[in-house]
């Protein structure tokens, strides 16, 4: 079976992503990877044992109206990648806004087309019309689904229906650096960590006013490693009293330090698909605090890797950091069940072998109708 992966973004957890995939994909089966020359990770994508291809898509809204005027031709270098490479099925790991107009049913030549949805609804405050349509239209276009989560796969059926194929694939370990077992004492500050990117959803105000309630009895430092707009949450953060703020895009090569350097990750997310934080956290050994959401509590074991707040509010984020305060054992405790769940839930062995036999089965049925 020849499979084509198509990943067209530039950067961010879906380029790790598909990484990952495509180094243990190509260990068992043949793979071509149709990636963005401007991709961030290019090199990595390169240093594979694979059949490489890239196009020039866009790194700006100027780039983008000019690369768009290309899209027939772009379209007819994938076709003779399909062609050339005797593709068999094509996989693509995450929507995008390119995709629904060149994976077309005609163009696919009744070729399979499996998509990997990463977010069946638009997080909180990210609702944008025109990219949903072209969303839609990529989903459309598929034979078949990969979702992330279960949580993912139920929200897409109560969308599109349950006559849609889905298969669920987790996402496995993002390792940035060899995981360690963590300890604290309690005597230093407790070094709490924010990791992504800033967007509303993330909750990034629920975990401002936590601190803002425990530095008045407690000496802890919090750090907000990402890009995206803080202009909402200055008045909470000038009144912190220990915060380090890196808001900018985190290279791949500061992750792992960045993540050693702390001693406990918060994920205080109001609602959530999955979370790409988290399995890089599991896999440094960094205790992780979340929300009782759905789409997050099925990436980690309460109490075992993870504490999970009872409400989604500042007061029980706070509460559940204030817990690892007064217990500094914990960090020595999630940080080792992090680790072992780590090696037995993120390994991508099992996750590409499931996707092997999902891609054989949706190639069989192709075939059959």
């Amino acid at each position: 079976m020849n499979i084509l992966i198509v990943y067209l973004g530039r950067k961010g957890g879906g380029a790790h992503y598909t990484y990952e995939l495509v180094n243990e994909l190509s260990k068992k089966t043949n793979v071509s990877l149709l990636v963005s020359k401007q991709a961030e990770n290019i090199k990595s994508y390169e240093s594979l044992n694979i059949s490489l291809n890239t196009i020039n898509t866009f790194n700006g809204m100027f780039s983008f109206i000019l690369s768009s005027f290309k899209l027939p031709f772009i379209k007819n270098k994938i076709k003779k990648i399909i062609l050339d490479e005797k593709i068999d099925i094509v996989i693509s790991t995450m929507t995008h806004v390119w995709n629904g107009f060149i994976f077309t049913p005609n163009f696919m030549m009744k070729i399979p087309y499996i998509l990997t949805i990463h977010d069946a609804v638009p997080h909180s405050g990210e609702g944008n019309f025109i990219l949903n349509l072209l969303n839609n239209k990529d989903i459309k276009n598929a034979n078949a689904y990969i979702a992330l989560t279960e949580h993912v796969k139920n929200q897409f059926i109560n969308i599109y229906g349950d006559k849609k194929d889905i298969c669920i694939l987790p996402l496995g370990s993002f390792n940035f650096k060899s995981g360690e077992i963590k300890s604290w004492c309690g005597v230093r500050p407790l070094r709490i960590l924010f990791f992504g990117r800033i967007h509303e959803y993330k909750g990034i105000d629920l975990l401002l006013d936590s601190m803002i309630i425990l530095q008045e009895k407690y000496d802890l430092e919090l750090s907000i490693y990402g890009q995206g707009d803080l202009s909402d949450y200055v008045d909470k953060i000038d009144v912190i009293k220990k915060i380090n703020i890196e808001n900018r895009w985190i290279g791949d090569s500061e992750v792992g330090d960045i993540l050693q350097a702390h001693d406990v990750c918060v994920i205080p997310y109001k609602d959530a698909s999955q979370s790409g934080v988290i399995p890089v956290a599991q896999s440094a050994g960094l205790p992780t605090i979340v929300n009782p959401v759905d789409g997050l509590i099925e990436q980690i074991e309460k109490d075992k890797t993870s504490l999970v707040t009872d409400r989604v509010d500042s007061v029980s984020l706070a509460l559940s950091i204030e817990k690892i305060i007064k217990n500094p054992e914990l960090v020595n405790k999630l940080s080792i069940g992090s680790l072992e769940y780590a090696s037995r839930k993120l390994s991508w062995v099992p996750i590409v072998n499931k996707l092997i036999t999902y891609s054989k089965e949706t190639l069989n049925s192709s075939d059959r109708s």
